[in-house]
């Protein structure tokens, strides 16, 4: 027994000063970590594990950049735990090494690169339970990405390697698998490292996004180096919401983008949105304008021969968009990054037209019918035509109110060019211009009275075709008021001489 005693005795011994001298002292594995990552690593508790399998365990772990020893860490971790053999030690090989409670905080210098090549093999990494963490320029709260589970195979072999991540994303809060291959790593700059593979993201509740609402689903796949990483895919909102009008519809895209994995900047090369029948196309950016700045959205947009009402039907609170036909438009979006309500933070400018306009209500629809027929000298014409045509103009979305500025349209006898602002959020009017008939006044009776010259008729002294009507709309988008605007007859139209 004795003997058999000593012979355990002189293994023991023998896999301590293996494990310590050869393979997983303390700061051995502390060298290795930090040629992994470029960093100087730093251990609060360390402890050699010897059966079933040899190996260490780390506890309260910092990674910090080097020589930078009073800065937030890179990386902190509850435990690291290292599992190899007796024989892996030899060749500095490890079979399993797997992190808990890992925070992940690279800051705005980026990560850390290093020329060294790795002396150690790793067959699988797992990292459980852990925090991604993303500082934001607009100065508020850092995004924080869960980290269910992350496992990369092969890793510091110098192949290729295969990955699987699960995690809960930050803004819009959702869950997102992907998987793929990764690698060989880059020494000279790790963000040229190669990537690919793809991703499902699911339950991405839009809510999180001020000023929308809904479910939103995508599927896609990337390939690239993770500097330029090159995304395309899909994305389905069946109920796709605008918030302040409580409308809901169903919204679908497809993108293809460029992604700077190691800043989260995102080149939108195109995309495609599809609103009911109405197809919109155009390219963008979502990144900082300036150094340090907040994220900004920038969108170039255009659709060609869409339906008005498709546009129009999110953002008016009436059941049914107030008009159709059809229309091509083109506009410049801009949304920064902030605490400020979407529709104080979006600016947009752009031009549009709708052709063969005619409004959804009977009851609007029949008085523009009739002040068509009469302003035509034509009032008792049974079948009037239902269309506004020529419909055109520019708008300058900024803070929340949208200045128009060459708006002109025609009906069947008159025509119409205004300009002025209407306030997005409180939907007040502030429009002027003139309207020129083809009939004289005496002529326009019971629809178009009731609709314009009842205002008009105190301060129009001449009664002949042709002559320009000043007049003014304000009030509110559901109750408009019309009058005469004096300065308009003073002040030129926009573009006029």
């Amino acid at each position: 027994m004795a003997g058999i005693a000593a012979g355990i005795l002189v293994i023991w011994l023998g896999a301590v000063t293996l494990i310590a001298r050869w393979g997983l002292g303390r700061d051995r594995v502390a060298r290795a970590l930090g040629e992994e990552t470029a960093s100087q690593v730093e251990f609060q508790g360390f402890r050699y594990v010897y059966f079933p399998r040899p190996g260490c365990v780390a506890e309260g772990v910092t990674f910090r950049r080097n020589g930078s020893s009073g800065e937030v860490p890179l990386i902190t971790a509850r435990k690291i735990t290292l599992n190899s053999s007796f024989m892996g030690l030899l060749r500095r090989h490890v079979s399993v090494l797997e992190a808990e409670g890992v925070q992940v905080t690279p800051g705005g210098k980026g990560w850390p690169t290093s020329s060294r090549s790795s002396t150690t093999e790793v067959d699988r990494l797992i990292v459980r339970n852990s925090v991604l963490q993303v500082e934001r320029g607009d100065g508020s709260s850092p995004l924080r990405f869960a980290v269910h589970e992350l496992t990369i195979d092969d890793l510091g072999d110098g192949t290729e390697m295969k990955f699987h991540v699960a995690l809960s994303n930050a803004i819009p809060p959702g869950e997102i698998v992907a998987s793929g291959k990764l690698g060989p790593w880059s020494q000279q700059d790790r963000s040229a490292t190669m990537i690919s593979g793809s991703y499902t993201f699911r339950h991405a509740d839009l809510r999180a996004i001020d000023g929308i609402g809904g479910l939103l689903s995508s599927d896609g796949k990337f390939h690239g180096p993770l500097n330029r990483l090159a995304v395309e895919g899909s994305t389905d909102t069946p109920d796709f919401e605008v918030i302040r009008t409580r409308k809901k519809f169903p919204l679908t895209t497809r993108f293809q983008a460029e992604v700077n994995g190691t800043n989260g900047d995102v080149v939108l090369k195109e995309v495609q949105a599809r609103l009911e029948k109405t197809e919109i196309t155009g390219t963008g950016s979502v990144k900082p304008q300036e150094p340090g700045g907040p994220r900004t959205a920038v969108l170039d947009a255009v659709a060609q021969q869409g339906r008005i009402q498709d546009i129009l039907f999110p953002f008016v609170h009436a059941p049914k968009s107030p008009l159709n036909g059809a229309t091509n438009f083109r506009a410049h979006l801009t949304l920064p990054g902030g605490p400020e309500p979407f529709l104080k933070r979006v600016a947009l400018k752009g031009e549009f037209g709708v052709d063969d306009a005619n409004f959804t209500s009977p009851v609007t629809q029949n008085k523009v019918n009739k002040a068509s027929e009469e302003a035509r000298g034509h009032p008792d014409k049974d079948d009037p035509e239902n269309v506004v045509s020529d419909l055109k103009g520019g708008v300058d979305l900024k803070n929340g109110v949208a200045t128009f500025s060459q708006l002109s349209f025609s009906l069947p006898g008159a025509k119409a060019d205004v300009h002025g602002t209407f306030n997005v959020v409180n939907e007040r009017i502030n429009m002027h211009g003139v309207v020129q008939l083809q009939a004289k006044l005496s002529n326009t009776t019971s629809g178009f009275k009731t609709f314009l010259i009842k205002v008009l008729n105190p301060f129009i002294k001449k009664d002949k075709p042709q002559e320009p009507l000043p007049v003014a709309v304000s009030g509110t988008y559901s109750h408009p008021q019309f009058s005469v605007s004096i300065t308009s007859k003073k002040k030129p139209m926009p573009g006029g001489e």
